[in-house]
């Protein structure tokens, strides 16, 4: 509640000059509104009202003799460390010593709610340092949990492609001691890793596949500031990449596949001619290809298709160059052309000893004589 101290104060200049001033003083919460006397070294005093000071500027005050009365004087401290006094001659009806029991009340009672308000502040100030070093040893424990998991899969040499990496989480494939095609989940914050494995032996083939295409951009400028056309691509996810983390890691990996393979909207601004209208086209080539994967999997007991994003092609290219897909084919050409003739000649021969077992049979039994036995014996066997 405010507390409020008036009077009227009749200045008298010479026998006959006199004027009346209003002398206040209330006490509010947080200030103290005054109008007084201002006390001042060269002039006396001067005449100051609608002034708004605070608690915490109050320097000292005491009682103040006056030629006719009793007043009250209150120092004030200013920005620039000098001291402002005021004065106030109150009305015998006041008595100074109850104002200043009053000055002192709200003194002590601003005080109390200054002292609360920085014990709040350091009760906050302690609860956030107490947030951020939680927030600090938990980050701190995700990195140690992720760094664990990704250098105990890769090592300082590992061949690695990234789908998607940031501080605590990654989607990658890497090629293992084996020359096996590994993919490895780290997600720090759930605490999970999913690791799957594509031995080297049950790789078929890596191939590409889909279409490039090709968009023709119109764009036209004006005179004056004005611009039409312009192309917009907007942003794309390549379902392949959601299919290889559906296949491989489940509902989590299709989250990150698709991350990975996100791909963020283009604009094409149009060209500006300030000076006349000018009509353009641009043609923008639009790579939808992808890169096959064909691998045999136990789990099936078949040979399964998975499609990853076209980057890593040359990934693969670059360390498993024997698995790509026309050498492979190659390779099971000349095998299967190899085994063919392998086949014949050793139908060939086995029907060339046959033939000798019943000539040397029909030779025992003497069905021929000795000389047409060996003369037919040396035909067979140039014959292989």
């Amino acid at each position: 509640m405010d507390v409020g101290y008036s009077t009227v104060y009749v200045e008298k200049n010479g026998l006959f000059n006199s004027r009346k001033l209003n002398i206040a003083l209330t006490f509010h919460e947080e200030d103290i509104r005054i109008s007084a006397l201002k006390l001042s070294t060269l002039s006396g005093f001067f005449y100051q009202s609608g002034i708004k000071l605070n608690y915490s500027d109050i320097k000292d005050y005491e009682v103040y003799s006056t030629e006719n009365s009793r007043a009250l004087k209150i120092d004030f401290k200013t920005d620039s460390n000098w001291t402002d006094s005021y004065v106030f001659p109150f009305e015998p009806k006041y008595k100074i010593e109850d104002v200043i029991t009053t000055l002192e009340e709200y003194i002590a009672k601003y005080q109390q709610r200054q002292e609360q308000l920085i014990a709040k502040e350091q009760e906050r100030i302690r609860e956030r340092e107490k947030r951020e070093e939680e927030e600090r040893l938990h980050l701190e424990n995700l990195h140690s949990f992720y760094n664990t998991v990704y250098n105990f899969h890769v090592k300082e040499q590992t061949p690695v492609f990234v789908f998607n990496q940031q501080d605590t989480n990654c989607f990658i494939a890497y090629i293992g001691e084996n020359k096996d095609l590994n993919f490895l989940l780290i997600e720090a914050k759930t605490e999970t890793e999913i690791h799957t494995i594509i031995k080297y032996n049950e790789i078929h083939y890596y191939e590409k596949a889909g279409d490039v295409h090709y968009a023709t951009n119109i764009n036209a400028n004006y005179k004056g500031g004005q611009s039409f056309g312009g192309s917009f691509v907007g942003a794309k996810v390549s379902t392949g990449a959601v299919a290889l983390g559906g296949l491989l890691l489940g509902q989590m990996g299709m989250a990150i596949g698709a991350l990975s393979s996100y791909k963020p909207a283009t604009y094409t601004p149009p060209t500006y001619t300030p000076s006349q209208l000018n009509i353009s086209s641009e043609i923008t080539k639009i790579d939808e290809r992808s890169v096959i994967l064909n691998y045999y999997s136990e789990q099936h007991k078949q040979y399964i298709d998975i499609e990853l994003p076209q980057d890593i092609y040359n990934f693969l290219q670059t360390y498993l160059p024997e698995k790509k897909y026309a050498i492979v084919i190659e390779k099971e050409k000349q095998n299967a052309i190899s085994n063919s003739s392998a086949n014949a000649t050793t139908s060939k021969e086995d029907t060339s000893i046959q033939r000798l077992q019943k000539l040397k049979q029909l030779y025992e039994m003497e069905l021929i004589t000795e000389s047409e036995y060996a003369e037919r014996k040396k035909e067979i066997l140039a014959e292989i």
